[in-house]
């Protein structure tokens, strides 16, 4: 049974397959896409339970994958991942953050699926998260970890793959999700990020934070904390050059996007879903009409909720997608040859993950 939707006109049908399953040599810690061979497939990078192990799997035509031909071995356990060229080669590499004491490492990738010796930089406290973007302005990428003590570590990047501490200050929670944009047209990253709010620490709150050229960074927050938002995303959703911000409120069965004026500041549009407590969020182009849609996932829910966008944030159109146990990762990448994007689905601790092709 195919997945199908029209949005009107033959050329907007979208048709998901059902899914596939990939098995893993070991049960699955971390999930991520790239391009780490130079082709025109997405690879993925697997970072596995028990073992502290990476492995690349070479994406290849219609959803296959061939495996690296060893598991790499790291220091520990990986607990956040991202994938940027810090070096300048126009090949990926990947900065990971490592649970208990072990920090910041960065590892530089040769373009062929094969990855030199770890860098590693301690961080102020044990860290969770990790993010990437230019966020002193001068054109050359910096990382900050988010540690589980509410502190922000930044790191700038030196455009040859070493990095070094710059500043750190506090987050004010406990952080959860993290993303990054420019939200007011300057020429630094800013970042926007999910925390536990600090007079309750079960409710979450979303907040941005906007670099300043003296280093610092300025919150404006976006996101009541009764609102227990759950995961964030963004990009630009009503085309206008500005980048956007789209939360899950787990409570309120909904999702707010808010619009960026380029100014940093935003307005407020509402999607109320079907179905309750969304859970993960990401975001792309699905149907290839050059305007960013949405799939949500939901609490102890196989389908996936996919939404259309008409081009100016409205989200009007939902098909259900079927994949397999409770996803607690959803992302994409392109998998087969027709350049559309396909969604991978996997939940931490299984020993596969599901590939819903897109064969529109």
């Amino acid at each position: 049974m195919m997945f199908w939707f029209s949005l009107g006109s033959p050329g907007e049908t979208i048709i998901f397959a059902p899914s596939s399953l990939y098995e893993l040599e070991d049960p699955l810690r971390l999930i991520a896409t790239g391009n780490f061979n130079g082709d025109k497939y997405t690879d993925l990078v697997i970072f596995y339970l028990s073992e502290n192990t990476m492995q690349i799997l070479f994406g290849g035509t219609n959803g296959s994958f061939k495996q690296q031909v060893l598991p790499r071995t790291l220091q520990g356990a990986v607990l956040s991942i991202e994938i940027a060229d810090f070096n300048g080669d126009k090949h990926a590499d990947i900065a990971m953050i490592y649970a208990h004491d072990y920090g910041l490492s960065v590892i530089l990738g040769d373009g062929k699926g094969n990855f030199g010796s770890e860098t590693g930089y301690r961080t102020t406290e044990d860290s969770k998260l990790v993010a990437v973007g230019d966020f002193n302005g001068d054109s050359l990428l910096d990382i900050i970890a988010l540690t589980l003590a509410e502190k922000v570590d930044v790191f700038v990047g030196y455009g040859n793959g070493s990095f070094s501490m710059k500043t750190s200050f506090s987050l004010g929670g406990e952080p959860r999700s993290v993303v990054v944009g420019n939200f007011n047209g300057d020429k630094y990253t800013d970042f926007a990020v999910i925390r536990t709010d600090d007079t309750n620490g079960m409710q979450m709150t979303a907040s941005i934070f906007l670099a300043c050229a003296n280093g610092t960074f300025q919150e404006r927050k976006l996101f009541p904390h009764d609102h227990y938002a759950s995961t964030i995303a963004v990009e630009d959703f009503n085309n206008d050059k500005y980048m956007d911000i789209a939360v899950t409120s787990y409570i309120h069965h909904n999702v707010i996007i808010f619009l960026g004026d380029g100014n940093g500041s935003f307005t407020e549009q509402i999607i109320n879903l079907p179905r309750s407590m969304p859970l993960l969020i990401d975001a792309g182009d699905f149907n290839g009409d050059n305007y960013i849609d949405l799939i949500i996932s939901h609490l102890n829910s196989n389908d996936l909720s996919v939404f259309f966008n008409y081009g100016n944030a409205t989200f009007q159109k939902q098909m259900t997608v079927k994949t397999t146990n409770d996803p607690t990762y959803v992302i994409h990448g392109i998998l087969n040859d027709n350049n559309r994007l396909d969604i991978i689905s996997t939940r931490i601790s299984d020993r596969y993950f599901s590939i819903n092709l897109n064969t529109c």
